[in-house]
């Protein structure tokens, strides 16, 4: 089964060229859609987008693999479910997945039909959140987060290399090159104190979560385990998370997971109960979690465009101007 963003994605117009082109041979920046970036009660990050003939407030998940529509959502659109093969496991906001549907995406001056898994219950409890926009339909974009001003900006890849940050022409740009592995989501090299860490962008997240087992292996730090007593997981001592010279400060830093969980960042490995013939054995393929994700409060800080053609990512501090 494929859940993607299919060849029927068509730029409908171009809303507007805002930047010029750089060098003959590639064309200017141009954006699909600027949507409104609002907060749902649980904290997420929503944007409308069109669904068939109606609208619906989807969540942004760069994390996701697969994007989805509630149960709830797809029965008022009636649309006709299909099983997922049985084969396959997909799990979306927390959820096990079973079936999908076929919908009509419309974002800004862009449109698409794509299959999108069938979440069972309301994403988060809820009611008002229509489902989530995964990985696999935003890397046909260019993404520009501006948190601090609230806009999700859309844009075409098919524009000049590099030449993406229209907002300043004095600020300090950050370039770093995405890290990806095989179907997991991109992620973007950092360094927290110093040391280098690999984050993900994670607009569901308030704040700053590190993996409590890097935080012991690469800082010496042992975060205490929630118990009896502990009011909940505490901020962790860090002074300074840097991308390529910007640097934010006294970044807000919780940790998350167990000190002790056997990190599976996509290696292969041989599964324990392989087949007896060991030139043909059953190989395990495992995603883990990033070291850090990167939330909310540090994204503020920043306004980043996420150049997905060019495995990009672009960062100003957010007030550049």
């Amino acid at each position: 089964m494929r859940i993607g963003w299919i060849a029927g994605l068509v730029a409908l117009g171009t809303v507007g060229a805002i930047a010029p082109a750089a060098a003959e041979g590639c064309g200017p920046l141009q954006i699909f859609a600027s949507l409104d970036a609002t907060e749902s009660k649980t904290g997420a990050v929503l944007v409308s987008l069109g669904i068939d003939d109606t609208k619906g407030y989807f969540k942004l998940e760069f994390g996701q693999p697969v994007s989805g529509i509630t149960g709830q959502v797809s029965d008022l659109l009636q649309k006709k479910r299909t099983a997922v093969d049985q084969n396959i496991t997909v799990n979306i906001a927390g959820q096990s997945v079973k079936e999908m549907v076929n919908v009509k995406l419309t974002f800004g001056a862009t449109s698409g039909t794509d299959w999108l898994g069938v979440i069972p219950e309301p994403v988060r409890g809820d009611q008002t959140i229509s489902g989530t926009i995964g990985y696999d339909i935003l890397r046909h974009f260019d993404v520009e987060l501006d948190l601090t001003h609230n806009k999700v900006n859309l844009f075409s890849q098919d524009h000049c290399p590099g030449k993406v940050v229209y907002w300043t022409h004095t600020a300090t740009v950050a370039a770093i090159p995405f890290i990806t592995r095989k179907s997991q989501a991109f992620l973007v090299p950092m360094q927290l104190d110093g040391k280098d860490i690999e984050v993900q962008v994670a607009t569901d997240d308030d704040h700053d979560y590190l993996n409590a087992r890097i935080a012991q292996l690469n800082f010496g730090i042992s975060p205490a385990a929630d118990g009896p007593g502990n009011s909940g997981p505490k901020p962790l001592p860090f002074k300074t998370l840097s991308v390529d010279g910007l640097t934010i400060n006294n970044p807000v830093v919780y940790p998350y997971g167990s000190v002790t969980a056997e990190a599976c960042n996509g290696g292969a490995r041989y599964h324990s109960e392989g087949l007896r013939n060991e030139t043909h054995q059953f190989v395990e393929t495992c995603f883990g979690q990033p070291d850090l994700f990167l939330g909310r409060a540090t994204l503020r800080h920043l306004r980043v465009f996420l150049a997905f053609g060019e495995k990009m990512l672009y960062a100003t501090p957010a007030d550049a101007q």
